[in-house]
């Protein structure tokens, strides 16, 4: 096993009993906004839930089919280290029953808060991602989401962190996220972030006006301003969504640590390590996105 920041990350967890690293909260958390700001916004008036974004998910990132809790082959009933997008039935009371959910790349992100490495992090255009030479599988940002949306999966099957990074690999090539190239209903656009806000805000006063008084924009405001944006047909918990979703902090991981013993003293011990590489972690991040 090579050395790497992750195993070197590893072998201390290790090598002290099981203990964790103290979870720092990182800047990027508290950033408002974003250069070139951009997200993808679903329209749930406009999903018949044919399921092609979760298709396109899966075949344009190399995911691998999974047997689902039902035993249905590749039919996943929630998201996890295989599944990153996933069209889900709501109740809602109308012919409209599906939503479109996966990682929703929040603003305040609980999971860039928590994690103790700095693999998760944002991008300068608002994008959460998470870097898998950094994650060492402590499953922080999997507890903090208020959406469950990070998996490590199970038993032998445990590893990093994954999720939705919103197709980076086909946004440096100037090309549409997979599940927003792929959607057959133009339930899904991918754009600036206010310019989406701006033709949610009008496309929702257009449905209240057709009937549906509870429609309503998830994600302009919600923890920071998400970069996925909904647009509902009614109340966000019909959906399966937290109405007022909050954000974890450091503080709240540290609670999560209280218990083990001498925790505090192995950060200090990493310090000069762990802040030399962060600061190559910032230089190579900033070259990427120049």
């Amino acid at each position: 096993m090579s050395l790497n920041r992750r195993n070197f990350l590893k072998i201390l967890g290790i090598s002290s009993g099981g203990l964790l690293l103290k979870p720092v909260k990182s800047k990027a958390s508290n950033k408002k906004s974003f250069k070139n700001e951009i997200a993808v916004l679903y329209d749930a008036s406009k999903c018949v839930g044919c399921k092609s974004c979760q298709n396109a998910c899966k075949r344009v990132n190399g995911l691998p089919p999974e047997i689902s809790a039902n035993g249905l082959y590749d039919a996943p009933l929630e998201l996890s280290e295989k599944t990153w997008s996933l069209i889900e039935l709501a109740k809602p009371k109308d012919k409209h029953p599906f939503f479109f959910k996966r990682c929703f790349h929040c603003t305040e992100a609980s999971c860039v808060n928590v994690c103790p490495t700095g693999a998760c992090h944002h991008l300068s255009n608002g994008v959460v991602v998470i870097d898998q030479n950094w994650c060492i599988g402590c499953g922080y940002c999997a507890q903090a989401c208020p959406f469950e949306v990070p998996h490590l999966g199970e038993g032998e099957e445990k590893s990093t962190a994954r999720k939705c990074f919103l197709c980076i690999q086909r946004l440096k090539k100037g090309e549409k996220p997979g599940c927003v190239a792929n959607c057959t209903t133009g339930a899904l656009q991918f754009g600036k972030r206010k310019d989406l806000i701006t033709y949610a805000r009008i496309r929702v006063d257009e449905l209240k006006k057709q009937g549906y008084e509870n429609a309503n924009i998830y994600g302009d405001n919600e923890l920071g301003g998400l970069h996925h944006i909904s647009i509902l047909l009614d109340k966000p918990s019909v959906y399966g969504l937290p109405e007022s979703p909050q954000v974890a902090t450091s503080i709240m991981a540290e609670s999560w640590l209280s218990g083990l013993i001498g925790a505090g003293l192995l950060s200090v011990l990493i310090m000069p390590f762990w802040l030399a590489f962060k600061k190559e972690k910032k230089d190579s991040k900033e070259g990427q996105n120049a």
